[in-house]
């Protein structure tokens, strides 16, 4: 395995330590060093180590797999939402074209495992788990491409560090889709602390469908939904929307995505015999 510029082995990446990577076959390329295993070759400047790994013909077979199908979608229009109904609905709403930008949390373990159509771009950095990340991104990255539609999918814990960048993003006509979860708390901490009823993980509880509007973006689309029925028809909306539309999405307090549950048994492997 090559990795190009640093990876951090943490417990979101490695989905609880479970990847079981052989330090030996790992070769780690920085900036003015490169790391075989255990040896560390100084001097080395990142420049010259690609020019000369462009060079070397591969011996090993091009890579192929088969985009797998998406889960189907699920449940009755009456149903409350979860996580195994929701996100399938994100991969039929997500179209060819369109910029998506992740928070991290618990939409980086739902949305990966998609196959998304063609020329659908994906940010995202939950190498380092900066939350708060995602909705100053979606501005710029709005105001940087805006022929292509983009589309923020956050927990509500992330975006209220952030959430005053919607009042700029109504100013200067960005008119992103917000997709926002809101579980009653830091989903993600819940998943991987041994007691998730810290007091730590819970939130001030605002009125998220209602920041649009009080932060000046009077004319985007704004819903807060609880039902299957109310998301397929917000999400509907949303995407006609001449401008911005934020959809408040009501989730399960303890309700994760496939990988975040699988983190979630893996606690002491995260904080070993103690818990």
């Amino acid at each position: 395995m090559i990795d190009i510029g640093g990876v951090s082995f943490n417990d979101e990446t490695t989905m609880g330590f479970s990847t079981r990577l052989d330090p030996a076959r790992f070769i780690s390329i920085g900036l003015n060093d490169v790391r075989v295993g255990e040896q560390i070759f100084g001097n080395v400047r990142l420049a010259d180590t690609l020019a000369a790994l462009a060079k070397l013909k591969s011996v090993a077979p091009r890579y192929k797999r088969k985009p797998e199908d998406n889960p189907s979608i699920n449940g009755k229009p009456s149903d409350k939402i979860t996580m195994d109904a929701l996100y399938p609905r994100y991969a039929k709403f997500i179209r060819s074209g369109d910029n998506v930008v992740l928070e991290s949390g618990s939409s980086s373990f739902g949305v990966p495992p998609l196959t998304l159509p063609d020329d659908v771009q994906v940010h995202i950095q939950m190498l380092w788990g900066s939350i708060g990340w995602a909705t100053g991104a979606t501005f710029g990255i709005a105001l940087a491409d805006p022929k292509r539609k983009t589309i923020l999918i956050t927990g509500e814990g992330s975006h209220q560090l952030t959430a005053n960048e919607i009042g700029n993003m109504g100013r200067y006509s960005a008119n992103p889709i917000i997709l926002c979860l809101n579980n009653d708390g830091y989903m993600v901490e819940r998943a991987l602390e041994p007691n998730p009823d810290w007091s730590y993980n819970d939130l001030a509880k605002w009125r998220y469908a209602d920041v649009p509007h009080a932060l000046g973006c009077t004319d985007w689309f704004t819903a807060r939904v609880e039902t299957l029925g109310e998301l397929d028809a917000a999400l509907k909306a949303a995407r006609e929307s001449k401008s911005g539309a934020y959809i408040e999405v009501i989730g399960g307090r303890m309700d994760m995505p496939k990988g975040l549950a699988f983190a979630h048994t893996r606690l002491k492997e995260l904080y070993g015999e103690a818990i």
